[in-house]
C-alpha cells in the first residue's frame, strides 16, 4: 500500500468506466476505484452509475460542490461519457442507468428492467434522438470540461482529474493550460477497452453473454490495475504523461463461444469467475455445445508493462 501524508477522500462520478463494485452471489465484483482504495491510504466516494449521462454525473459533482463537500484534500476523478445520452428529469433524479437505455434495444426487454417511463415516452425520444445537435452535445462536453478546470481554480489544494471515457469529432481548439492541480488523461478509457478485443466491436463481444459485458469498467483485470498504476502515478507526479495506449495489454479478447475459453480467460486473471452466476448460467443455457466444445488458447505476448494482482 503507498501511504499519502494523509488519509484522503478520492471522489468518483462517471458512467460504467467509473461505477461502483456490484455484488455476484459468489464473490464481490470490485472496480477501478475500490483497487486504488485498496492501494493508497484513502477512502473512495464512487457516484458513478453504469448508462448514465455526463450531465447527471456534473449534476452530482455540483450537489457536492454546492453541499460543501469537497475538502481542500479531496482528490475528483471525473470520467466524462458519450455525448447525447439521455438527461431528461426521469434521468436525473430518478433513473440515471437509462441515459443509455436506447443503446440496449430496451423493447427486446421487460418493464421491470427499464421501468415504464421507455415505453410511455418512446415516440417522443425518437423525436429527440432525431432532432438533437450531436456537434452542440459534443461542444457541451468540452464546457463541462472547462467547468471542472474552473473548480480546480477556486479549490487550489484539491486535485481534480478527467479521464474522458469516449472522444468526440467536433474541433475545439486546445484551451489554455489549466491550473497546477488539473489533470486530463490524453487517452480514452472506451479506446483502452476496444483495444482489449483482437477483432470486432462491443456487439461481437456481448453477443454470448446475454449484451453484457462480464468486465470491471469495461476493461480486463489487468487492464484495471494498470489504470489504477497510472493514477497512482500521476497523484505523485502530478502529471498525465504517463498515460499512454501502449501501456496496457491489447488483443486479448475474441468473442467468448464455449466454457472451455471462458475458463481460460479466468484462469489468466482477465475476467472475473461470472460462471455460476444464476443470470450467466440462464444465458448459456440456451448456447449449443457450451460446455463440450472445444477451443484452442492464443499464444501472444502481453504489451503491458505490469501483470499485477489486486
Amino acid at each position: 500500500m503507498i501511504q499519502l501524508p494523509f488519509k484522503r477522500n478520492i471522489r468518483i462520478y462517471g458512467d460504467s468506466f467509473a461505477g461502483p463494485s456490484i455484488k455476484l452471489s459468489s464473490i464481490k465484483s470490485n472496480c477501478w476505484g475500490d483497487i486504488l482504495q485498496d492501494r493508497i491510504y484513502s477512502h473512495v466516494i464512487n457516484k458513478g452509475v453504469g448508462g448514465s449521462s455526463t450531465e447527471y454525473s456534473m449534476r452530482c459533482l455540483m450537489k457536492d460542490v454546492q453541499a460543501k463537500h469537497i475538502g481542500p484534500t479531496d482528490i475528483i476523478i471525473f470520467v466524462t461519457s458519450s455525448p447525447g445520452r439521455l438527461s431528461f428529469k426521469h434521468q436525473m433524479t430518478h433513473a440515471p442507468h437509462t441515459g443509455s437505455i436506447y443503446f440496449h434495444e430496451p423493447t427486446k426487454h421487460n418493464r421491470e428492467t427499464f421501468g415504464s417511463w421507455y415505453f410511455e415516452n418512446k415516440s417522443f425520444i425518437e423525436w429527440y434522438l432525431l432532432q438533437r445537435d450531436m456537434d452542440l452535445m459534443a461542444l457541451n462536453h468540452e464546457c463541462y470540461i472547462n467547468m471542472i478546470k474552473e473548480l480546480a481554480r477556486v479549490y487550489p489544494e484539491t486535485l481534480f482529474f478527467v479521464l474522458p471515457a469516449f472522444s468526440h469529432d467536433f474541433f475545439v481548439p486546445p484551451s489554455t493550460k489549466g491550473p497546477a492541480n488539473y489533470f486530463q488523461s490524453p487517452i480514452f478509457l472506451s479506446q483502452i477497452s476496444k483495444n482489449e478485443y483482437k477483432y470486432g466491436e462491443f456487439s461481437d463481444w456481448v453477443i454470448s453473454t446475454g449484451g453484457r459485458d462480464i468486465r470491471r469498467n469495461h476493461l480486463s483485470e489487468n487492464n484495471l490495475n494498470i489504470l489504477v498504476d497510472l493514477i497512482i502515478e500521476s497523484i505523485e507526479t502530478r502529471s498525465v504523461e504517463n498515460f499512454t495506449y501502449d501501456k496496457f495489454i491489447q488483443k486479448i479478447f475474441e468473442p467468448i463461444r464455449c466454457d472451455q475459453q471462458l475458463a481460460w480467460y479466468i484462469e489468466q486473471n482477465y475476467l472475473l469467475n461470472c460462471r455460476n452466476e444464476p443470470w450467466f448460467q440462464k444465458v448459456v443455457a440456451d448456447i449449443p455445445d457450451w460446455y463440450t466444445k472445444t477451443w484452442n488458447p492464443p499464444i501472444f505476448k502481453s504489451r503491458g508493462r505490469r501483470n499485477q494482482g489486486m
